[in-house]
């Protein structure tokens, strides 16, 4: 009994004493436990991915051949598996945006091997019955566009791709009527744009490239619904130009970004930085999100993508270091409480010829990372050779004492 207690008073007066100097002895370590999950009915890739549930629903992008898909699968997290469904229209590359009364409304996409300008035809996906429902088509034809809910009917359209209409006009859907019409024009065409709502019911529409390509656009705009107006909010994000959006944050809905803070967290580079951004629905602006240690360039992996766990307060980067068949994956993990970055261990090398630019990932409601399609072949050959395979990634937080500490104890 005695040593019992001499160890026990032993060890609380050195915690006391480690206790002093901070958190110097104590730290997080973060595991990653990477499974692989089953089989999509179908290859695709650039397909969206939205939450049902405790299921997800994979919805249009495009497979073997470079063919845009009319179809969409449903993964159940009691079975594990994915059943198939079919839609009105193909939507490869189109935009989508949950409505006020729970449906998805989808809305544009691109012809057979990407060709622009797409398409016109909108439905609704009701994630209650599975069913998907024919709506009123656009008034332009658009790929490469963006929605955003302003309030209970009205929903934005804008932006697309190799067209003067589409990337100069937008649309409001008005989910009363079931149909749309023209709104205001930007103040430069934008094809392949982000946009996010506000506070007030507005708009800002940023990033995007002119109609034919180019250098993308540093300007900031807001859209006014009732004066069906754009201006010029600011001429750059963060006070300089440059700075380039990581896009795998488009085969989700933009609304899986927003904090629970009331802030969407963004992902973006330029040059020989990265950085995580952070965008105020209520002050409209963007800023940077600073961490510690801070987010390293990534001069042999490429940033892929940042997911929000809003459960857990956290944020996940994915990133591939790409190699000539096999690349090998990182998850960089983000507290959101504190700002701090863990890297996550350990890596995971990906099966050969299995690469995941263009896949859509997801946080589960358990908290896993669900990642589903890429492609197979690198070149020119990328966007006909995409895959049905899915892979899940656990995350694991352990708090570790340090080997001093251990010792001591």
């Amino acid at each position: 009994m005695w040593n019992l207690r001499k160890k026990a008073g032993f060890s609380l007066i050195t915690l006391a004493l480690l206790g002093s100097m901070g958190n110097a002895k104590l730290f997080a370590q973060e595991q990653a436990i990477f499974t692989v999950g089953p089989n999509m009915v179908t290859e695709r890739m650039a397909q969206f991915i939205v939450p049902i549930a405790n299921n997800i629903e994979v919805i249009g992008g495009h497979g073997n051949g470079f063919t845009a898909l009319n179809s969409a699968e449903k993964w159940d997290k009691t079975s594990n598996t994915f059943t198939f469904s079919t839609m009105n229209y193909t939507h490869d590359i189109g935009a989508l945006v949950q409505i006020s009364d729970g449906q998805w409304l989808i809305a544009g996409g691109a012809e057979n091997l990407g060709v622009a300008p797409g398409y016109k035809g909108a439905e609704l996906f009701n994630p209650t019955t599975g069913t998907f429902t024919v709506t009123g088509s656009m008034v332009y034809p658009r790929t490469g566009n963006i929605a955003v809910l302003l309030d209970e009917n009205r929903s934005l359209m804008v932006g697309g791709w190799y067209n003067n209409d589409s990337t100069e006009n937008t649309e409001i859907y008005n989910a009363a009527t079931g149909t749309f019409s023209v709104s205001g024009k930007l103040e430069v065409p934008r094809s392949y744009p982000w946009a996010l709502p506000t506070s007030d019911g507005k708009a800002v529409v940023f990033w995007g490239m002119p109609p034919y390509g180019g250098t993308p656009y540093d300007s900031v705009e807001l859209y006014d619904p009732d004066a069906k107006t754009f201006t010029i909010l600011s001429d750059t994000m963060l006070g300089e130009s440059g700075w380039l959006p990581i896009i795998n944050h488009l085969n989700r809905p933009m609304s899986l970004q927003k904090m629970n803070d009331g802030k969407y967290l963004l992902w973006a580079y330029k040059d020989n930085n990265v950085s995580l951004i952070t965008f105020d629905p209520e002050s409209k602006t963007f800023s940077k999100l600073t961490t510690s240690p801070s987010i390293p360039f990534f001069s042999e992996e490429y940033p892929m993508d940042v997911l929000v766990d809003n459960k857990n307060n956290r944020a996940y980067i994915l990133a591939l270091k790409r190699g000539t068949t096999t690349d090998v994956l990182t998850v960089y993990v983000v507290d959101l409480i504190h700002n701090t970055l863990t890297k996550a261990l350990p890596s995971y090398t990906l099966p050969d010829n299995y690469h995941l630019n263009n896949s859509a990932n997801i946080v589960l409601e358990d908290g896993r990372i669900l990642i589903t399609g890429g492609f197979s072949e690198t070149g020119y050959n990328t966007n006909f050779s995409p895959v049905n395979k899915t892979l899940f990634i656990e995350l694991k937080s352990t708090a570790v004492i340090s080997p001093i500490l251990y010792l001591l104890l």
